[in-house]
C-alpha cells in the first residue's frame, strides 16, 4: 500500500478518516506543514461531451476543497477568512502559504 506520492514537486499523502463524505482510500495533497496542516482535496468531474477528439467524454477539475489538520481532528474550510479567523496566531505563515498556492 502507498502511504505517499509525488507528482513534480506535490506531495500527496493517504489519509484514511475526514469529515467529509469519501469512499474508499483518499489521497490529500500536503500544502502546508508545520505547528498544523494544510490539505487539499482534487477531484474529477465526468462530463458527457463526446467529440471526435474526445471519443470517450472529458474529464474536468472541480474546485479544490481545503482542510486544515490540527491537533488530530480535521476542519474543513472553504473561504481565506476561515483559515484566518480560525488561526488568528498563524495569520502571518497561512497569507505566506495563499500567496504560494495562488502562484501555483
Amino acid at each position: 500500500m502507498v502511504d505517499s506520492f509525488l507528482i513534480g514537486d506535490r506531495r500527496f499523502v493517504q489519509v484514511n478518516t475526514l469529515p467529509v463524505n469519501t469512499a474508499g482510500r483518499i489521497y490529500l495533497e500536503k500544502v502546508f506543514e508545520g505547528q498544523f496542516s494544510l490539505f487539499a482535496t482534487h477531484q474529477k468531474i465526468f462530463k458527457s461531451e463526446y467529440s471526435q477528439f474526445n471519443p470517450n467524454g472529458i474529464f474536468l477539475a472541480s474546485p479544490a476543497t481545503y482542510l486544515i489538520l490540527d491537533n488530530g481532528s480535521f476542519y474543513e474550510v472553504t473561504r481565506k477568512k476561515q483559515w484566518l479567523d480560525y488561526f488568528i496566531d498563524h495569520k502571518k505563515s497561512l497569507k505566506i502559504t495563499f500567496t504560494s498556492i495562488r502562484s501555483n
